[in-house]
């Protein structure tokens, strides 16, 4: 015991004041814990994990006591209260969120404020698609008359043929057809319900008539402020160019194609589309540079003013702008506040970017917003930033030697060198997480970022910062034709990179688990000092084989009670043949199912199909038909469940039965092999459990009427 003591204790005292680095993680815990549970957490619950958060303080405090076990009692206490600290934020916050209201069913005449206005390309054919988001609506209909305008925002598409686009601030009045956030096309697939309950979204709609602008309004500035100069490049670069000009400089992406979304993809490039660490870094290392210059050639300001210092703070507001005109996004969020530390940092004479610095932001991250950890994009963010620290950390003492020995590893092996680590360690830990939420691996995307980073840090940005300045006087013409040539570089590098032999290369869909293990093993093999990081890699490893060790459906049905695919002997079977294009790429995507229809014998009609082993009774039929006792028994022999997509209770009375019914209260449903060798059903339901944002069986949202005073 006591050998086991010391070398804790020893190993602890090596990490140093890299411990505060896993107090994000801890919160990250705590958060993903919260939204694993099936159940809202009771008060019993709840209780609970606040006296563990206070015993987590008082071990931490009473630990001074305890000289022997000092460390590993404040590392402990700290641990249990960063988790219980993660759970309480992300409860705290779901139960913050508006309800969702009850939508309308009928088209209805709505009244709203413009609150954005995005361009997107459209499905089929030439055109595009424009899309507003509505706040304080109101529905213009005896059911919600009186009422007060929805808390929640409301997505509506116009239609293609419109002629009258509003802009940001109109308060304009259209007839729309509302749906609500739909749930999941499978159990455990993408839950844009969960999405939509934390961004404030109540719902989209189509839109069935011209928008009619009742009032002007000069709120909303900003957001106007970023139409206008989106529209003046795409007047002067109305393609592909100009839509990537749009992304990098005003944070736009409605305009890029999915050709070009998906070769960026591919290619390991679609970092790029997003305003991140890698835009901002340029921006302000760009505008300190210049700065600097323009003051140095003063020979007074030189000598007697603080001219590094005036730089930077110029730099940094540049990048506070830079941030608000393009939406302020999370990653763009997470790269500015780690660029106040390294100011503050360098004010101080400390490191300027540093593991410590990465742990404060993110801990701001979670407590303002919790569920941002489920996030896609502050994964891959908080990924590659941990990765690049982590990685010059250990190689910044060779490096250093490296550039001693000559001219040629100073001015060249070296830069070249770290811009080829830089790829490879930003690549390498956001793989993982792109091949979980994408289902996709590139493995050419060291050799695309290796020429892409470098042309937009000497072409594209300091051309786009150029064309930020004169886009107001309307001069930025000729330089946006220069920055236009930089894009279409980028571009044609992403599209060879695209269609290399292997550029994508498609992996089945990861549980949450498997994700958890990852960011864990990539958190350990980061942040530890010692040879013990290198276990990292083994959880790592076991997170990414993760996608290959969970078994798959068997047989799916869809949220509609009419799309079902099946898995039989002579592969994937999906019927109806005209399925809905949304549900077959989502199980492509997710499950790597390619189906083909089914057989003519099946199609409207009884069918008998062996399902892993099992025979099951396939119920096409449109119209319910009586069958004959004789006939009954004949086709409910051997069958252990019925799937109907209508009502199949009275086929097989002894049989379970999965009918529309079972899909109007549960969900989608999936059926996986039993370990016992039969079929085991999940639904919908079952796998998201009884959440604030899973509405109630039957449920449209929560009616828009005043509570009465007192019952």
């Amino acid at each position: 015991m006591e050998r086991w003591r010391q070398w804790g204790e020893t190993a602890l005292a090596r990490q140093g004041r890299r411990l505060l680095c896993w107090f994000p993680l801890g919160i990250a815990l705590g958060i993903s814990a919260y939204f694993t549970c099936l159940h809202e957490p009771s008060g019993f619950w709840c209780a609970v994990v606040v006296v563990l958060g206070l015993c987590g303080v008082l071990i931490s405090i009473g630990a001074s006591r305890y000289p022997l076990w000092g460390l590993t009692m404040r590392v402990g206490g700290a641990a249990l209260l960063s988790i219980s600290l993660g759970f309480m934020l992300a409860m705290a916050q779901a139960h913050h969120q508006p309800h969702m209201p009850e939508l309308p069913l009928y088209a209805v005449w709505t009244e709203g404020d413009v609150a954005q206005v995005s361009h997107f390309p459209a499905r089929e054919g030439p055109g595009e698609r424009v899309r507003l988001v509505l706040k304080q609506a109101r529905f213009e209909s005896p059911w919600y008359e009186g009422q007060p305008p929805l808390q929640r925002d409301l997505r509506v598409t116009l239609k293609r043929d419109g002629t009258v686009v509003p802009s940001t601030g109109d308060h304009v009045r259209l007839r729309v057809l509302f749906h609500t956030p739909s749930a999941p096309v499978w159990p455990y697939g993408r839950d844009m319900q969960r999405e939509a309950w934390f961004s404030g979204l109540a719902g989209s709609g189509s839109a069935l008539s011209e928008p009619v602008i009742l009032s002007h309004s000069s709120h909303d500035r900003i957001n106007r402020w970023r139409e206008a100069m989106e529209a003046r490049m795409m007047a002067v670069l109305p393609n592909q160019n100009g839509a990537m000009i749009a992304a990098v400089l005003v944070g736009e992406t409605g305009a890029v194609s999915p050709q070009t979304r998906q070769d960026f993809a591919a290619s390991g490039l679609a970092h790029l589309l997003a305003v991140a660490g890698l835009h901002l870094g340029l921006v302000i290392a760009l505008c300190f540079a210049f700065v600097r210059m323009v003051l140095l050639r003063s020979e007074h300001a030189a000598l007697f003013w603080p001219c590094r210092e005036i730089a930077l703070g110029a730099a940094l507001a540049v990048g506070v702008v830079y941030i608000v005109l393009t939406g302020g996004h999370i990653p763009g969020l997470r790269a500015l506040a780690m660029a106040f530390y390294g100011a503050l940092a360098f004010q101080l004479g400390r490191r300027i970017l540093s593991l410590r610095a990465l742990a404060l932001v993110a801990i701001g991250l979670e407590t303002v917003h919790p569920a941002i950890v489920w996030d896609v994009s502050f994964q891959m963010s908080m990924a590659a930033v941990m990765a690049l620290i982590a990685g010059y950390d250990e190689l910044r003492e060779p490096l250093a030697q490296l550039r001693q020995r000559s001219w040629f590893w100073a001015r060249c092996g070296v830069p070249i060198g770290m811009l080829a680590l830089t790829s490879i360690f930003a690549g390498c830990a956001t793989v993982p997480v792109s091949m979980a939420h994408f289902g996709a691996f590139q493995p050419w995307f060291v050799v695309a970022n290796m020429v892409a980073v470098p042309l937009m840090a000497v072409w594209i940005m300091p051309l786009g910062m150029i064309v930020l300045l004169l886009l107001p006087f309307g001069w930025a013409g000729p330089v946006l034709h220069l920055m236009g040539w930089g894009i279409e570089g980028v571009r044609f590098l992403a599209h060879v990179m695209a269609h290399m032999p292997g550029a994508s290369v498609p992996v089945p869909s990861w549980p949450n688990w498997g994700l958890l293990l990852e960011m864990v093993g990539l958190s350990v093999l980061c942040l530890w000092r010692g040879k013990a990081r290198f276990l990292g890699l083994l959880v790592l490893g076991v997170g990414i084989a993760s996608a290959w060790m969970v078994s798959r459906p068997v047989m799916l049905m869809a949220p509609d009670g009419q799309t079902l695919v099946i898995r039989t002997e002579h592969g994937w079977m999906m019927d109806p043949p005209t399925v809905n294009p949304f549900f077959r790429t989502t199980w492509q995507h997710d499950l790597r199912i390619e189906a083909h229809s089914f057989s003519t014998a099946c199609q409207r009609s009884l069918c008998r199909v062996t399902v892993a082993g099992r025979v099951v009774l396939l119920d096409m039929r449109p119209h319910y038909e009586r069958f004959t006792t004789s006939e009954t028994e004949a086709l409910c022999a051997g069958v252990v469940l019925v799937v109907s997509r209508s009502d199949g209770q009275r086929l097989c009375p002894s049989v379970p039965v999965l009918d529309r019914d079972f899909v109007y209260d549960n969900g989608a449903w999936a059926v996986y092999r039993a370990a016992h060798g039969g079929l085991s059903v999940v639904s919908d339901r079952s796998a998201r459990g009884e959440r604030p944002w899973v509405p109630p069986i039957g449920s449209n949202g929560v009616p828009m009427i005043p509570l009465a005073r007192e019952e």
